[in-house]
């Protein structure tokens, strides 16, 4: 499923990702996805989000800070797990091939995490804002970012070595092997480092 994810979709992943180790959280929930899509101003469903009357300062402060912030990479809930899922459905019922932010948040609504928010008005909000072209890209990637992904085969072993379980390296993997399906500088920049399809497989396969 990870692969089926565009650039805008993983950033909002990642953004989730920083979220919760912000947060102090153990796991990644439907909130954190919320806040993941609302961090990036420029997305499509942070563009909804806010037409909506959400906002990511709102949404940051209601959210506890947890105890100790967790090493490595944190894991998705089920219920976070639930609403990517619906995201692909949401995709794919727009005749869409990647799953971006503006997937995540109508997932979001019909899951029932977008409480007072009624999930026809986001649909509708959601069209209404593909018509008017309003999604941009994300920033460029910060080169301290990839650079545990692009040391080589080697490079890309010790990054998932820190994953925690193998669902998390298969995740990673996944989200890896989007990139450098979908093409691109960033996959260009991979490739150059030695990070190919092969190399990602195999040690997806192993961390299994």
């Amino acid at each position: 499923m990870f692969e089926r994810f565009s650039t805008w979709g993983r950033q909002v992943l990642t953004n989730a990702q920083e979220e919760a180790r912000e947060l102090r959280h153990p796991t990644i929930g439907p909130e954190h996805l919320v806040l993941g899509v609302l961090r990036d101003e420029r997305g499509l469903g942070a563009v909804v989000l806010r037409g909506l009357g959400l906002s990511y300062e709102a949404q940051r402060a209601a959210m506890a800070e947890g105890d100790r912030a967790p090493a490595g990479q944190i894991p998705y809930t089920p219920r976070a797990r639930q609403v990517l899922e619906q995201a692909m459905r949401e995709a794919l019922s727009l005749g869409h091939d990647g799953i971006s932010s503006e997937h995540v948040v109508l997932a979001l609504a019909r899951e029932g995490d977008l409480p007072g928010v009624e999930p026809a008005r986001v649909r509708e909000e959601v069209l209404r804002a593909l018509d008017e072209g309003v999604d941009e890209p994300p920033g460029p990637v910060d080169g301290a970012t990839v650079a545990p992904l692009v040391r080589g085969p080697a490079g890309a072993a010790e990054a998932m070595s820190r994953f925690g379980s193998p669902w998390d390296a298969a995740v990673q993997a996944h989200l890896l092997l989007g990139i450098l399906a979908g093409g691109g500088r960033v996959a260009d920049f991979l490739r150059g480092h030695g990070v190919t399809e092969d190399a990602v497989r195999g040690l997806s396969e192993r961390a299994e």
